[in-house]
C-alpha cells in the first residue's frame, strides 16, 4: 500500500523538486484511479497531462488534469459517481471537497472537483480535476501508456487526445487570441508536435476545428499563415516569447516563430 510520505521522499530523492512532488504523486494516483473505475472507456485525458507522457516529463510535470467524457452528461451526479468509482486503490481514499465549479470560457464549458486523497496511515493530498465534454466525433481518441513514476513505475492505459488534436487546439488559440495571446508555451508544443504528426489527420482536424467554425476568420491554409505571420511580427508578442520561462526545448524566439511558420507552409 501506498504511504504518501514515504512516496514524497523517495520522489525528492531522485530530484522532483519540493514544490511539485506532491502534485506528481496526486497525477500518478488519479491517473490510476481512472484507468481502473470500470470507466475508462467513456474518458479522455487532454491538456498538459498527455503532453508531459509524450514528452516523457521533459516539458514539465502538470500540477491538474484535465479529462473529457465521452457519451456522459457532465451533471454533478455523473462526477459524484467517477469519484466514487475512483476509490477502487487499496489504502486510499478519494473524496470530493466542497462544490463542484462551473467553468464557462471562449470555447469550453466544464466543471473543476476538488478531490482529496488519503492514504490509510492519515496522509492527504489535495488536487483538482477539471470535466469537460469531448463533443467533435471527428476527432478519434487513442489509447495511450502512462507510466506512474511514484506507484512503482505501473503502467496504465488511457484515451488520450492525439498529437494533431492537440496541435489544432493550440494552433485555433493562436489564431482567436493573436497578438495578446499569453500561451507561450503552446510554439514550444507545437513545433515538438510538427515532427510527430500526420499531417492528412492535421489537416482533417483544422477543417473541422477552424474553417467549419463560423467564429472563425480563417477559411484556408493561406489565411492560417497570414494571421500566424502578423501574431509573429509584433513586438509585444516577441517579447513575451522572449521571456517565457517555459521555453522548453531552448529555442530563440526567432528559431521558434520561424520553424513554426515552415511547419505551416509545408501543409499548402
Amino acid at each position: 500500500m501506498i504511504n504518501f510520505k514515504d512516496t514524497i521522499n523517495q520522489l525528492l530523492s531522485t530530484g522532483f523538486r519540493e514544490d511539485n512532488v506532491e502534485e506528481k504523486l496526486s497525477q500518478d494516483i488519479i491517473i490510476k484511479a481512472l484507468a481502473e473505475c470500470g470507466l475508462k472507456e467513456n474518458l479522455t485525458i487532454k491538456g498538459g497531462v498527455v503532453m508531459s507522457n509524450i514528452t516523457n516529463d521533459i516539458r514539465r510535470t502538470t500540477l491538474d488534469i484535465d479529462i473529457d467524457f465521452i457519451k456522459f452528461s457532465l451533471s454533478d451526479a455523473t462526477i459524484r459517481d467517477l469519484v466514487e468509482r475512483m476509490n477502487c486503490i487499496e489504502g486510499i481514499s478519494i473524496s470530493i471537497i466542497g462544490d463542484i465549479v462551473e467553468l464557462k470560457q471562449h470555447d469550453y464549458h466544464g466543471k473543476r472537483v476538488f478531490l482529496s486523497l488519503q492514504d490509510k496511515y492519515g496522509n492527504v493530498i489535495e488536487t483538482k480535476m477539471d470535466i469537460g465534454v469531448h463533443t467533435i466525433p471527428e476527432a478519434q481518441q487513442v489509447e495511450i501508456p502512462f507510466q506512474m513514476l511514484s506507484i512503482n513505475y505501473e503502467t496504465v492505459t488511457l484515451f488520450a487526445n492525439t498529437n494533431e488534436q492537440i496541435f489544432v487546439e493550440k494552433l485555433k488559440s493562436l489564431l482567436r487570441l493573436g497578438a495578446i495571446s499569453n500561451r507561450a508555451k503552446d510554439v514550444d508544443d507545437m513545433i515538438f508536435l510538427s515532427e510527430r504528426i500526420n499531417r492528412k489527420d492535421l489537416l482533417a482536424l483544422i477543417k473541422v476545428y477552424i474553417y467549419n467554425d463560423t467564429r472563425m476568420l480563417e477559411n484556408n491554409i493561406d489565411e492560417i499563415i497570414s494571421r500566424v505571420s502578423k501574431v509573429f511580427s509584433d513586438k509585444n508578442y516577441l517579447a513575451r516569447l522572449s521571456h517565457r520561462r517555459s521555453n522548453w526545448l531552448e529555442i530563440e524566439p526567432q528559431e521558434a516563430t520561424k520553424r513554426l511558420l515552415e511547419f505551416l507552409r509545408s501543409l499548402k
